[in-house]
Parts: structure tokens; sequence; C-alpha cells
């Protein structure tokens, strides 16, 4: 996956969990502080820090599952969730 996937995926990703910005389908024209979030999670996305086990002979590699955001990036994104009722 190159960069501007992994931006758009994050984008996707953000949209879903604020209930927010369906509208807006380019990363581009969200505000600042959303695209500095997924600037933060670009910078996070590094698997070294997910491995759980590797192997040589199968060349299998698995990781952990990784289910929040990291605390910095959630602090930037409070202000723009929308409730759910």
């Amino acid at each position: 996956m190159n960069e501007n996937e992994l931006k758009e995926a994050y984008f996707e990703l953000i949209k879903e969990d604020l209930n927010n910005f369906r509208d807006i389908s380019e990363l581009e024209n969200a505000p600042k502080p959303i695209q500095l979030a997924v600037e933060k999670l670009i910078k996070y996305d590094s698997k070294d820090r997910t491995v759980q086990s590797e192997g040589i002979a199968d060349l299998k590699m698995s990781y952990f599952e990784v289910k929040n955001f990291p605390a910095d990036v959630k602090v930037m994104l409070n202000p723009y969730r929308k409730l759910r009722w």
C-alpha cells in the first residue's frame, strides 16, 4: 500500500469512527486537524511495532491487532466527534 492509499484508508477509518465528514470525499478538503491526525497515524503505522511473531521457513509473520487510535490522535479528533443516537 502506497502512502496515498494509506492516507485515504486512515481518513475513511477516522470518518467512520467520528460519525462525521461523510460528505467530504477528499482528505485535502477535511479540516487541518483531521489531516494532521492522518499524518500522525501514518507515522505510527510502523509494522515493527506490531509484529507478534516471525518465521523464516515459510516466511510467515503475524501482527498484533491495533484496536484504538493513539491517545494524542484521539485528543485531536474529539472536537469533531458526532454523538450517535
